[in-house]
This record gives C-alpha cells, structure tokens and sequence, in this order.
C-alpha cells in the first residue's frame, strides 16, 4: 500500500504519463529499457552479479509490477549473485548470494566464473571505473564476455556523448570485444 507521499508523486507523474495508469511506468523509462535488453541475454544456466544490488527497494513497494517483474533476474538464471557496499543488500529480496564489500577489494567471486554483470544506477557512484572494469573483465568468463550496464548514467558520468563512444570504452576496457 502506497503512503500518500508516494500516491501524490504517482498522481502528478500520471498527469504527464497518462500510460501509467495502464502498466504503472512512463513511456521514457529507462529502467524498463534497460532491463528488457537484460532479460534478452538471459538463459536458464547463466550465473549473474548484481554489482550495486542495494536493498532491493523496488520489490518492497511493487513486487509485481511490470518494471519490478523485469528487474527480477532470480529465477531467469542459475544464480544471482548481490555485490554491495552496504549492508542493505541483506534486505534484497531476490538474491541467492550477498555480498558487502569494500571498493578497494577485489569482487569476492572467482576468476572468469560470471556470465553476466549488471550494474543499474552504479558506475556513476564509482571513484575508480577503470579498476572495477578490471575487476568486472577478471570474473567475467572469457566466452561469451557480457556486461550489461546502465549505459546513460555511464555515458554522463564518463563525458561520452554517443552510443559509438560507449562501444569504444568498452573495448579499451575490455568490457567487450570488438
């Protein structure tokens, strides 16, 4: 049940997105975006790691809503793995693993053993994207090598202007392969 602080948001946000009324999210929602190109890469035997998993905040207000169902990984793959550097992540309710770490850690999961990483509203908060790229590129498995990311915060917080640019980034980081 929404608190009426939450209500009078969703109310005036409907005002400009009529479409919420009819599936509760806007037509620009980035999240939606990002989390179908997601559930695109997914396969039943794949194991994943939600980097910046946080509490899982939008499955304590809307576990079934639309949004929420994409965001979802557990239960689309072997295994999600939580990496975070609160202990909030304890709350998140949709992990097979949690982990709290420190940024100056390695990612506590072994070498070339993840299929996939996801990072929603994450790298931007990142003091050092080029050592936790490193980081991402050691767990990764080396076939097929995937990372999925929020590519507009990234994009903003590296000074990337375009889509080309963001591929160009990856590769020198070895996020991907060209």
């Amino acid at each position: 049940m929404r608190d009426k602080g939450t209500a009078g948001v969703a109310m005036n946000l409907a005002a400009f997105y009529p479409e919420m009324e009819v599936g509760g999210f806007p037509r620009d929602n980035g999240g939606v975006q990002f989390f179908t190109r997601v559930n695109a890469l997914l396969t039943p035997e794949m194991t994943v790691v939600d980097l910046g998993a946080g509490r899982g905040n939008i499955f304590h207000a809307r576990p079934d809503g639309y949004y929420e169902r994409l965001a979802r990984l557990q239960g689309k793959v072997r295994r999600v793995i939580g990496i975070d550097v609160d202990e909030g992540i304890q709350d998140h309710p949709f992990l097979d693993e949690r982990h709290v770490v420190d940024v100056t850690a390695p990612l506590p999961v072994a070498d070339e053993s993840i299929d996939l990483v996801v990072a929603d509203w994450v790298l931007e908060h990142v003091a050092d994207p080029a050592g936790l790229s490193a980081e991402i590129g050691r767990i990764l498995k080396i076939t097929p090598r995937t990372v999925a990311f929020h590519k507009y915060a990234m994009m903003d917080h590296l000074h990337i202007t375009s889509s080309a640019e963001l591929v160009q980034f990856a590769i020198k980081q070895h996020l991907i392969s060209n």
